[in-house]
């Protein structure tokens, strides 16, 4: 796996990690070789603003191929907006998971007599409040 990343670390205004990320799975199969390759280019946000609000966004691009074709591309999208005053012991958050509706992800595997990519069914797209007491 090779990866880069690059971030902001701001005292005021957004920060942002951006980065990419190539895996390589190399298989040889008694001669029979195989390569797949996925690319994922991701942005991730985290944003304070008028003293009580945060943000965190984070976004993640999937191309999935072998030498020649690519097989699936698919992304995920989650985000977090938490909301509590600096003298309050509540906090509320509200979320959404898996945002644009991803319906599978892609799997490669090997073992002595074959590799095999699979593609798996991922959870919906999910809405979520949250109220937190401290105590």
């Amino acid at each position: 796996m090779y990866r880069t990343e690059w971030s902001t670390n701001f005292k005021k205004g957004p920060n942002f990690d951006i980065g990419y990320s190539l895996t390589i799975n190399d298989y040889d199969n008694n001669g029979a070789e195989t390569t797949f390759y996925t690319n994922q280019p991701f942005v991730r946000l985290d944003w304070s603003f008028a003293k009580s609000f945060l943000i965190k966004s984070s976004y993640n691009y999937y191309n999935y191929k072998d030498t020649q074709t690519t097989l699936n591309e698919y992304s995920f999208w989650d985000i977090d907006m938490l909301y509590q005053q600096s003298d309050s012991k509540w906090e509320y958050k509200f979320s959404v998971t898996n945002a644009l509706g991803t319906k599978s992800i892609n799997r490669d595997s090997f073992n002595e007599l074959y590799n095999s990519t699979s593609s798996y069914v991922v959870q919906p797209r999910y809405w979520i409040l949250s109220i937190k007491y401290n105590l």
